[in-house]
């Protein structure tokens, strides 16, 4: 790493002990533990799991990806009732080579208004603080490309009618993410773009009105939004994002802050489902809960 940085890392930077073992013990009895940091424990044992899978193989990986979008098309499809959300399917365009449309499409009055592309890849530190972040951890961001090049696909193969899907004038295009992918500048999503237009190019058939502004959101900031917002708001707020003469380089929950910040605040929704399908372990923890003694 420190090669690839080209100098030492940063203290701050260097791996922390807390993040893969969150759990101190207090003594040398066995089930006595403190966590000094309890957002780190909260952290390390759901979207830290990731580094636990990786050595398991494509996969684990693979099952970890299938979780993830579906805990993203059942939060927005439980909280967004209007919303019709459906996951990918296989289809064969031009009776072609089968390829799959977007992971997430979301409909409303019968139009899909936003495609979504969910990638379960998490931050490496080169990824975030190397001189050039695109190069050095390039397999991560060309990830992204892929997913920004597979929302232009969609567009192109609807606009075509090699498959059955009315897509509204207004439809969006997201790319979410389980970390914090490319709020550090905007060079590094002109890459990103620059390497799906790439793609793109390649496909052929792909005009610029297929090639829709593509939003890129962590799942935590749509989280935050969903959890506050009507229909029409997230809406307003997708299409708001899309201007790149007044919202360039923000993030998607600050153009919600910004669209809602004279509008009467909306009380939170409380959390949709029980992760017991999504997180296996989390039934466990009830489980082990509801075994201690009364008293302890």
């Amino acid at each position: 790493m420190n090669a690839k940085h080209g100098r030492p890392l940063p203290t701050a930077f260097l791996p922390s002990v807390l993040r893969r073992f969150p759990l101190v013990c207090l003594n040398d009895r066995a089930n006595e533990f403190i966590a000094p940091i309890r957002d780190v424990l909260l952290m390390r044992v759901t979207s830290g799991l990731y580094y636990d899978i990786i050595p398991g193989g494509q996969a684990l990986l693979n099952e970890a990806n299938d979780r993830f979008e579906e805990y993203c098309s059942r939060y927005i499809g439980t909280l967004m009732g209007r919303f019709k959300v459906s996951r990918a399917y296989r289809y064969e365009p031009n009776k072609g080579a089968p390829i799959d449309t977007p992971d997430l499409l979301v409909e409303d009055g019968g139009k899909v208004v936003l495609a979504a592309e969910c990638k379960a890849t998490k931050l490496t530190y080169l990824a975030q603080f190397a001189e050039d972040p695109f190069e050095a951890e390039k397999k991560q961001y060309l990830q992204i490309a892929n997913g920004a090049f597979q929302l232009w696909r969609f567009f192109s193969h609807a606009r075509r009618g090699l498959l059955d899907e009315a897509v509204g004038a207004d439809a969006s295009a997201i790319v979410l993410t389980l970390d914090s992918f490319l709020t550090i500048g905007d060079e590094l999503k002109a890459k990103i773009i620059e390497e799906a237009t790439s793609l793109a190019d390649k496909e052929g058939d792909i005009t610029v009105e297929d090639r829709r502004h593509i939003l890129f959101c962590p799942i935590q900031d749509l989280e935050a939004i969903i959890s506050r917002s009507t229909e029409d708001a997230f809406l307003a707020t997708l299409k708001a994002a899309r201007d790149d003469k007044k919202y360039v380089g923000w993030g998607l929950r600050e153009v919600h802050r910004d669209k809602n910040a004279e509008k009467e605040p909306i009380e939170p929704k409380q959390f949709p489902f029980k992760l017991d399908d999504l997180l296996p372990w989390w039934k466990r923890v009830d489980e082990l809960n509801e075994a201690k003694e009364p008293d302890r």
